[in-house]
């Protein structure tokens, strides 16, 4: 994180038209991922959220493994999907025993291994 003084952003925008082109940039892109989580909140179900909260986990945090399975690195407890999701940690508990049931993902060793991407997508955007 980078912290400026009022001042000193001001004049750097106004010396830098470049840089306040990449900074509109980021918090546009910060607007839409704001505007798809609030959309998903609304509009998808528990298990939809989960579902797209590890797929977009994939991208941030995936260790991809030869045979096409991915772990997600990082601490990925009952706790903080909960949160993630908006549910309480019963709730995404049974809903990671569903997904695991369904062959879409396993826990290992405290890691999240996604088994099959296609099938957690399918839950998405089906």
């Amino acid at each position: 994180m980078l912290l400026f003084k009022k001042s000193a952003f001001e004049s750097l925008i106004k010396s830098n038209p470049a840089v306040a082109f990449l900074v509109i940039q980021n918090l546009g892109n910060r607007i839409r991922q704001i505007h798809q989580s609030i959309k998903s909140f609304i509009f998808s179900d528990a298990c939809c959220r989960l579902s797209q909260t590890l797929i977009e986990a994939i991208e941030v945090n995936g260790e991809c493994y030869a045979d096409g399975k991915v772990a997600l690195r990082g601490r990925y407890t009952h706790q903080v999907l909960a949160d993630l999701i908006g549910t309480t940690r019963q709730t995404e508990s049974e809903i990671i025993a569903a997904l695991k049931k369904q062959g879409l993902i396993k826990i290992e060793r405290r890691k999240i291994i996604i088994l099959n991407r296609a099938g957690l997508e399918r839950l998405v955007y089906d």
